[in-house]
């Protein structure tokens, strides 16, 4: 027994035990996109691209994180997620962090029809319609 809270202690030691009392700077916030671009043609064996072109911050504190993509043979939507970090100790170079047409891609298989949806953070949507041919 004492062996294993030895070992624990080790562990926490090692990994830099988080303090519950430093402040957490790291925000997460949904992204807004100003376009998004798709083929209203595709074929049946090709993936779907994507591109969305939009401005991720006002300066570099802002950054891309994750994309929750949900997908189905019918539809493809696609909602982003940022990290804002308002730690004052950071300087930051305010510059728009902007993304000139970042792609993603929906793979096979495709119904006849596929509804690409971009979500933005207000509840509005970009939606698209691709029609799938042979």
């Amino acid at each position: 027994m004492r062996f294993i809270a030895l070992l624990t202690t080790a562990l926490l030691l090692m990994g830099g035990c988080n303090d519950a009392e430093e402040p957490n700077y790291l925000i997460e916030y949904p992204i807004s996109m100003s376009s998004m671009a798709v083929e209203p043609l595709a074929s049946p064996d090709d993936p779907l691209a994507v591109r969305l072109t939009g401005t991720i911050g006002p300066d570099t504190s802002y950054w891309f994180d994750h994309a929750v993509i949900s997908e189905s043979a019918s539809t493809y939507e696609i909602t982003l997620f940022g990290i804002h970090d308002i730690d004052p100790a950071v300087f930051y170079v305010a510059t728009l962090v902007e993304w000139r047409g970042r792609e993603f891609l929906k793979q096979p298989p495709h119904a006849d029809t596929v509804r690409v949806v971009f979500h933005q953070p207000d509840g509005a949507e970009m939606v698209e319609t691709v029609v799938v041919r042979p």
